[in-house]
């Protein structure tokens, strides 16, 4: 199974409770707004548009693939972040963690910066 299909499959799995949560989000941009300020942790959070349309339509899936994809992108960015992180605390020279994560000297150094670590 290719990757999109998977995210596809994963989009059309979600369960009845999910369902309703999106009918619900879907129903009002007000409540839609603090349901992701909750999720998400975020009390700015500002929602600008909402659809009805999830897996009703074909764009509905397509969009609901995006944001799927999209989280897990953040998600493990996140991680990554994490982990550079870490091996610079640890003591890590800049050049390996470079190399182990697969990222420049230049985007280790900014990511031990915001960590404080550097």
């Amino acid at each position: 199974m290719s990757y999109n299909a998977k995210i596809r499959a994963d989009a059309m799995s979600l369960n009845p409770i999910d369902d309703a949560l999106f009918v619900k989000m879907a129903e009002s941009l007000k409540v839609c707004q603090e349901m992701l300020r909750v999720f998400l942790r975020d009390k700015q959070l500002i929602v600008l548009e909402n659809k009805r349309i999830f897996k009703t339509t074909e764009e509905g899936v397509n969009e609901m693939c995006e944001v799927i994809e999209r989280n897990r992108a953040e998600a493990r960015a996140e991680g990554r972040y994490e982990i550079v992180a870490d091996m610079l605390r640890d003591g890590m020279n800049i050049d390996t963690v470079a190399r182990i994560a697969k990222m420049t000297a230049e985007q280790v150094m900014a990511i031990g910066k915001k960590a404080a670590v550097l």
